[in-house]
């Protein structure tokens, strides 16, 4: 006997994350399954092109030329990590100029988690994760989704115009990168304008609600211009860790021109690789940050240093989120035992 779709509190049919990522259709299932493997066979002859590089660049490497300094690249993990903060923070703010009311600790713990979700083809799990993690009486499914979105597009927006700013002291006259820079600020920019995101935003409302009149609080500038100050405060972060992972076999100083250099190729290596159809830019963002650091060090340093970046920012990430998700299964026990001094929210979502 047929069931009802599953409701909420106020009798609304609410769509999953899983129903709303997955068709349930077979042709739109075989059509994503397609898609999908068509993306991973990408991702794998771009990787496989990247590693051919490197291995003949390190064939050429002079090993005395490398100074060999491990410790920079956990400090390059520590210094992505906290560069991502600002970003979860305007995540935080999307949420809330939407109208919903999550808890500090559960926005900033579902952002890092669903971090991840960038490593499955399509990158919509990083969605789906944040979502699924920061949904609850306070926060609106389709609120949500949106809140996510508009986050990862504003980022990647202020990603392409940090470039383009630091492309012109870097590069100079080199006029083919700083219009790179500037074409993919076009890309990822023009989705993000309050008049064009707001239609979008209204569509997840309905999309993820089940509601066909399901409304939600536009956006305005000011939240745009929060999230772009935001966002250069994260990308200015990136570039002082690709220059600490450069360390790790280089003695590189610390000036504005190593700055400058390190924040405009990460940069364009990173929404290069977002809006590629690689699942997290694998390959992509190496064979790009390659190609913009071999001028500047060489093939074989500029090969070890997007190598040891993607390695070292990998295992932050996922020691992070582990960290993330158990917490509030240990605060829940502190709670039991009257311990005090635990977020109010941390345990919302275990």
């Amino acid at each position: 006997m047929p069931t009802d779709p599953p409701a909420n509190a106020t009798g609304e049919r609410t769509v999953s994350g899983s129903e709303a990522e997955f068709p349930t259709d077979p042709v739109g299932r075989r059509r994503g399954l397609a898609w999908a493997a068509l993306r991973w066979a990408v991702s794998a002859v771009v990787l496989a092109a990247v590693i051919a590089v490197f291995l003949h660049s390190f064939r050429q490497l002079d090993r005395t030329e490398i100074t060999w300094r491990p410790i920079w690249i956990l400090i390059a993990a520590g210094l992505y990590m906290g560069s991502l903060f600002p970003w979860a923070l305007f995540w935080f703010v999307a949420l809330r100029a939407l109208g919903q009311r999550p808890g500090w600790f559960t926005a900033i713990r579902a952002y890092y988690i669903g971090h991840l979700g960038k490593y499955v083809p399509g990158k919509a799990l990083v969605v789906v994760l944040r979502t699924a993690l920061v949904r609850g009486p306070s926060v609106a499914t389709g609120a949500a989704a949106a809140a996510a979105i508009y986050e990862t597009l504003v980022t990647m927006a202020t990603g392409a115009l940090v470039a383009a700013a630091t492309s012109l002291f870097w590069l100079g006259n080199d006029t083919s990168r700083t219009g790179a820079a500037l074409v993919l600020l076009m890309v990822a920019g023009v989705p993000l304008l309050p008049w064009v995101f707001n239609p979008l935003v209204q569509w997840l409302g309905r999309r993820f609600s089940g509601k066909a009149q399901a409304t939600l609080p536009r956006l305005r500038f000011r939240t745009l211009l929060v999230g772009t100050l935001l966002g250069m405060v994260g990308w200015c972060g990136i570039g002082i860790s690709v220059w600490a992972g450069a360390c790790a076999v280089w003695e590189m100083p610390m000036q504005w021109s190593a700055w400058l250099m390190c924040t405009s190729a990460m940069c364009i290596a990173l929404v290069v690789g977002f809006v590629s159809p690689a699942p997290g830019g694998l390959g992509v963002r190496e064979g790009v940050l390659m190609g913009m650091l071999t001028p500047s060090m060489g093939a074989a340093r500029a090969s070890l240093v997007a190598i040891l970046l993607r390695l070292g920012w990998i295992a932050a990430e996922a020691s992070v989120a582990a960290v993330l998700y158990c917490l509030p299964l240990i605060w829940s026990r502190r709670r039991g035992c009257g311990e005090t001094g635990v977020p109010s929210d941390a345990v919302a979502n275990p």
